[in-house]
């Protein structure tokens, strides 16, 4: 009976080291949850979305410094990577840009009020 002691204790430590493991575990996955958050607003520069980094085969991992931090230079060469490999095209466009249309014939305001067969 001697050990009845002992492994209480010892289960008493188990059920201790079970509960740090689980919260070591929630703030590594709260730290990993900001750090996309940042990577993600560092993206809105590169016109380029979050998951078509990741669809390529980019890592968190990649994307941080020695301190954890996103990289804003990784980010953003990870991001010309991602847009090259999905064909994604930078800038807008506009197909008549630069181009003037044509006013209409008829764009006078009395032209508005004449009778068809007047004009």
């Amino acid at each position: 009976m001697s050990d009845s002691p002992d492994r209480s204790e010892a289960a008493r430590w188990r059920r201790k080291l079970r509960e740090v493991e689980e919260q070591r575990d929630e703030l590594a996955a709260r730290v990993e949850a900001m750090q996309r958050e940042q990577v993600a607003a560092l993206l809105t520069r590169e016109q380029v979305e979050a998951e078509a980094l990741y669809a390529t085969g980019t890592q968190l991992a990649d994307l941080l410094d020695a301190d954890g931090r996103p990289d804003p230079e990784k980010v953003a060469a990870a991001a010309r990577q991602a847009a090259d490999a999905l064909g994604v095209v930078s800038g807008l466009y506009v197909p008549a840009e630069g181009r003037i249309p044509a006013p209409p014939k008829n764009s006078s305001f009395t032209a508005a009020f004449t009778p068809k067969g007047n004009r």
